[in-house]
């Protein structure tokens, strides 16, 4: 399947909009949260109070990044090689998490992003309807799989960290104790998964058929 340039204005435009706020975001939260377990831990000595500082630092490298290699990262944004999309939508999604305090509440959104990123992708390289199909099935089990891994993951720490079980508890409007949060969302972890299958792959053919 061949990638061409993005022939949409609007589309264009909108794409910029993203990576002039995707970018800069992720950057800097990635920063902040390095810094910040490199000092918890101890694993340099590093002071708390820097920890900004290497926050406003990713965020400034995010920005010098959009200003540098915007045009670029615009015009190839269709053509990025395959490997590199489920690494950054891996990353968005860990962001999500650790902004949902560790409940997968936010978890399904990147994985929506990326069923839409890959929809245009397909109609900008003009797949037939087999590959379509079979990209959009991919995409969905993917997304479908690293929502049922960061899921996995949040039950874990529920069943180490008490307050993450409350958590859970208060997200789902309950207050059961906490062996019966763990079985309810244990429960409810591969209805989480079939969700973001049905998700991520809606959004794949939406946003392929949008001209």
């Amino acid at each position: 399947m061949s990638v061409h340039p993005i022939p949409n204005r609007t589309e264009r435009v909108t794409v910029r909009i993203a990576l002039w706020t995707a970018l800069p975001l992720l950057t800097g939260i990635l920063c902040w949260w390095t810094a910040a377990a490199v000092h918890i831990y101890g694993l340099l000595p590093l002071p708390g109070g820097m920890i900004p500082f290497f926050a406003y630092g990713g965020l400034a490298a995010g920005l010098l990044a959009c200003l540098v290699f915007g045009r670029r990262m615009t015009g190839r944004f269709y053509s990025v090689r395959r490997p590199v999309v489920p690494v950054v939508y891996f990353c968005c999604t860990v962001v999500s998490f650790a902004l949902a305090m560790g409940v997968p509440v936010l978890v399904p959104l990147p994985g929506i992003a990326l069923g839409i990123y890959m929809g245009r992708r397909l109609a900008n390289g003009n797949a037939g309807p087999e590959e379509a199909k079979k990209q959009a099935k991919s995409t969905a089990l993917l997304a479908a799989g690293v929502s049922g891994l960061f899921g996995a993951g949040s039950i874990l720490m529920a069943a180490l960290d008490n307050s993450l079980a409350g958590n859970i508890g208060r997200m789902l409007g309950v207050e059961w104790g906490r062996e019966t949060i763990l079985a309810g969302a244990v429960l409810l972890l591969p209805v989480l998964m079939g969700i973001q299958y049905l998700l991520t792959r809606w959004a794949v053919r939406f946003s392929q058929r949008l001209k």
